[in-house]
């Protein structure tokens, strides 16, 4: 681990100007693999908290970036390059990030000095004719076009940087491509082929109901569906459908 005060090889001098603590990459050399955000409590508390000061209630974006905060304070404030880049993107995508004050302002900050230092999203040692290996890589290679893609189109960035997206955002995409292929082709049929099922809805925006952690409320089974929506105290809110979910069409509602 590095601090401002420890005496090692590898050095980033404007987080050590800063008092900012982090460690190295093992996988990317000279590069930074985390860092430990130092909030105060109530800084913490603002922006974790739904009630809080400085992160709204009103999307699943802002969600997300609450989680990624929450898991990085449940490992004592370190937050890895990849949460952080992630953050800093779903930030930059919903205005947040410029704040003109508070932690999120901080955090905006901090990455514009920690981002020419942070390791690569690295996946080029995965195998992309392996099944599991091309699960795994799509959320990371998502992740790193979604990066180019915004930078790509940001008012500040370079001609060279703008470039540079441009780039890497190909060899993204055709990396991309290659996991599609092995998954598609890979992956039991079964997977593939039509989904009848039942889905609790919505009734007055008829949207089916998603969970962030499990996904799409849509049973085999009606009796299943029905069960779930008992122990729902809005329960009157919804309604159960049936519907189909095919590859070409998404889902349908019979």
């Amino acid at each position: 681990m590095k601090t401002a005060k420890a005496v090692e090889k590898f050095e980033v001098k404007e987080l050590d100007a800063l008092g900012i603590e982090y460690e190295k990459s093992y996988s990317d050399k000279g590069k930074v693999h985390r860092i430990r955000l130092d909030f105060s409590a109530r800084e913490w508390y603002g922006i974790i908290n739904t009630e809080g000061e400085y992160l709204s209630i009103c999307c699943g974006t802002i969600s997300e970036m609450r989680d990624i905060l929450i898991e990085c304070l449940r490992f004592d404030c370190w937050i890895k390059m990849d949460d952080f880049r992630r953050l800093i993107q779903l930030g930059d995508s919903h205005g947040c990030t410029q704040a003109k004050s508070g932690p999120v302002k901080k955090l905006a900050s901090i990455w514009k000095i920690v981002e020419p230092h942070a390791e690569a999203i690295r996946v080029s040692s995965c195998d992309f004719n392996d099944t599991e290996d091309a699960i795994f890589a799509i959320g990371q290679l998502t992740n790193h076009l979604a990066h180019d893609y915004i930078m790509g189109i940001a008012q500040n960035v370079t001609k060279a940087d703008r470039s540079r997206c441009a780039a890497n955002t190909r060899v993204t995409l055709g990396k991309l491509m290659a996991c599609l292929h092995t998954i598609l082709n890979k992956i039991p049929k079964e997977h593939l082929k039509p989904f009848v099922g039942y889905a609790i809805r919505d009734k007055k925006t008829k949207e089916i109901c998603d969970n962030r952690s499990m996904g799409l409320f849509i049973y085999g089974e009606k009796a299943d569906a029905e069960k779930v929506l008992a122990r729902s105290e809005d329960a009157a809110d919804f309604e159960i459908v049936k519907v189909k979910i095919t590859l070409d069409k998404g889902i349908e509602v019979q």
